[in-house]
């Protein structure tokens, strides 16, 4: 009798599946999961019904819910199947060791599956196993010849570990594959961020973009979801801007730490800020830090992209901001395509435009992004007075930088300078430049500007970080087939934070990378009081440096071009009092009281850029580390961006927005 009952029982729940599997296709995603959770409530051992509904989660974004059916589904039926979106809810919940589990799970029951394997590559990719996540990427192209997607990822690793072999080749094929899936209509097999380190015009970066932003729209139409047109009520004297500011990263994670003084600084006699988070707490103190500090702290992390979309349109938020962009591939963007906000900003996480119709702004600045550049960008332009790029220095730093000057000078009592280098894996002697961004932002074309630096200065050296540690062997073979000994060249380890800065001030010469500038590292090279060369592009990535140099006031260190690059650097490793001059000039910056004493050093107009003094105004101080004030600054362009959709005006290329 129960028997009967079971099969009875399992042939409804049957029933029920097929049922949910039409109505997902329809676009019902909703109404699909609900029959999904009553088909496995009817029946708990129908593995099939368990590995659907884990798949309806996943697309409607209940990662825990996915992850949980999926788990449920191999118990009950080891199947690759079951494993591969296991791993696939895993990898968009970040957790890649789990993941890895469970797509190598998959490839023991199937091994010649290329969606497993191609699977198992990304999260190795992930954790910065490159050498063998490329190991996968060519098996999965020898098992299925016409996956591009594979051969595509692969090239981004091989840029990753610095692995040069028949490079213009591989992006001259790359382009031209890429341009025709453009013009198709397709979404690109490059991601926007990758995109980003590759020899690509603007035109096409805003092209990829675009792409994923069509793609993310379909995906979330497909789903049933609505784009909302919010109307919420105006600010007044009672009722102040709201503004919700939307993201992954309230973690340990490079975007909070550099923004976290934000929430501290906002007035909310002028603001309601709210900060909502797609990601649960780690713990960590740069999170509760978010807590304490923002207004209304919302965790979002196991609602959908819909939900979190309807919950702006129900606080009435008047301003969205992303912060992740194109760094995360998941649900911040479907929430900012679903329009939750009447006004959407993309501030910080992608240093390029989403392409995305409804996002109306991007945060930038002059230097950044001058007129004649406005075509490289979907968004019209919201432009600080400063450099665009936040950070909480002061915070972090303030009491330690003073604590670790008087360590300093009492260690120099005691201790050389060659000394004190080599603690720090320096070299002892000579002219140190250095490089501390990861090393996939070194291309062909910066390692033969490096190269002739080194060749033209005899005495010098160059450290650079083992960061990833699969490029090191490469960039070794590079530099002995250039001719220089591998004696001039260290590969320096990660440190914490404060150790980094302080490794930092001991090199000489900060020599930056071009396509993609230092950013988060070019603050803490200023703030350890280190030269810093560099020399923009057009793009938005390879014009952060001189963004920020240009606030310090101290420019003299960059270049017009790729030549004058190598002769500012050469000049600069040549003459100590310059060195000194820009290490006072940097420091200033750190003294927000002191930040307009006359100390400005400009580029001259010889090809030789010996600087030149300029009297700073009292009115132009050093604004790089002053939060309280870019804090300021960044409210009235909120405030703007509100009055501007107010007024109606129309977004045409010449409506940016600036707060000068």
């Amino acid at each position: 009798c129960k028997g009967r009952e079971g099969a009875a029982e399992a042939k409804e729940a049957e029933q029920l599946r097929d049922r949910a599997l039409v109505l997902q296709t329809q676009g019902k995603l909703e109404e699909a999961m609900k029959i999904f959770q009553e088909a496995v409530r009817l029946y708990p051992a129908d593995a099939e019904s368990h590995n659907a509904f884990a798949v309806a989660c996943w697309k409607g974004g209940y990662l825990d819910l996915a992850a949980r059916h999926s788990e449920i589904a191999t118990r009950l039926k080891p199947d690759s199947r079951f494993y591969v979106n296991l791993g696939a809810a895993l990898y968009e919940m970040r957790k890649f060791a789990e993941s890895i589990e469970a797509f190598q799970s998959a490839l023991r029951l199937k091994e010649d599956d290329d969606i497993s394997r191609f699977n198992l590559a990304n999260a190795l990719t992930e954790v910065h196993m490159f050498k063998e996540s490329i190991r996968h990427f060519r098996r999965v192209i020898e098992i299925n010849p016409t996956f591009l997607q594979a051969q595509f990822n692969m090239i981004r690793n091989m840029e990753t570990i610095c692995d040069w072999g028949r490079r213009d080749e591989r992006f001259l094929r790359a382009e031209r594959i890429l341009r025709k899936q453009l013009l198709q209509g397709e979404v690109s097999m490059v991601r926007p961020w990758h995109s980003l380190s590759y020899p690509f015009p603007p035109e096409l970066l805003l092209a990829i973009s675009r792409s994923f932003a069509n793609h993310t729209r379909s995906q979330v139409l497909q789903l049933g979801y609505k784009i909302l047109t919010p109307t919420p009520r105006h600010p007044n004297q009672k009722r102040r801007l709201k503004v919700a500011y939307v993201s992954y990263c309230f973690s340990s994670h490079p975007t909070t730490y550099l923004i976290g003084g934000i929430f501290r600084h906002h007035r909310r006699i002028k603001l309601d800020v709210h900060c909502v988070s797609l990601s649960a707490s780690d713990g960590s103190q740069l999170r509760q830090r978010v807590e304490q500090d923002c207004e209304t702290f919302l965790d979002e992390s196991r609602a959908s992209s819909n939900d979190v979309a309807m919950l702006l349109n129900r606080l009435e938020v008047h301003v969205a901001i992303n912060l992740d962009g194109w760094t995360s591939m998941g649900r911040t963007n479907e929430i900012f395509v679903l329009n939750g906000a009447p006004v959407q900003v993309q501030y910080m996480g992608f240093p390029g435009s989403m392409g995305v119709a409804n996002m109306q702004w991007l945060v930038t600045d002059k230097i950044i992004s001058p007129p004649e550049f406005a075509s490289h960008y979907g968004e019209k332009l919201a432009l600080l007075p400063h450099s665009y790029y936040a950070n909480d220095y002061l915070f972090l730093f303030g009491k330690e930088k003073t604590q670790t000057q008087v360590v300093e000078k009492k260690r120099k009592k005691k201790k050389s300078v060659m000394e004190t280098r080599r603690q720090f894996g320096l070299p002892g002697r000579g002219v140190v430049f250095a490089n501390f961004n990861n090393l996939y932002k070194v291309s062909p074309e910066l390692f033969k500007l490096w190269t002739e630096i080194l060749r033209r200065a005899p005495n010098s050296s160059l450290a650079l970080l083992s960061l990833p540690e699969d490029a090191v062997q490469n960039l070794k073979k590079e530099f002995s087939t250039s001719g220089v000994s591998l004696s001039r060249i260290s590969f320096l380890p990660m440190l914490p934070r404060d150790q980094h800065v302080l490794r930092s001030s001991h090199a000489s010469i900060f020599l930056d990378s071009l396509l993609v500038n230092a950013h988060t590292t070019a603050l803490d090279v200023v703030w350890s009081s280190l030269p810093l060369v560099t020399t923009p592009h057009v793009r938005f990535a390879s014009r952060v440096a001189s963004s920020i140099l240009t606030t310090t006031k101290c420019t003299a260190t960059i270049a017009r071009n790729t030549e004058d690059y190598v002769d500012v650097s050469i000049n600069l490793a040549s003459s100590k009092p310059k060195m000194k001059e820009i290490r006072r000039c940097y420091s200033t910056c750190h003294d927000l009281q002191n930040s307009s004493t006359p100390n400005t050093l400009s580029s001259s107009s010889s090809s030789s850029s010996a600087s030149t003094n300029i009297s700073l105004s009292p009115k132009h101080p050093c604004m790089l580390f002053d939060t309280k004030r870019w804090v300021e600054d960044f409210e009235r362009l909120l405030l703007l961006s509100w009055e501007t959709h107010v007024m109606g005006r129309a977004l045409d290329r010449c409506s940016h927005i600036k707060v000068s």
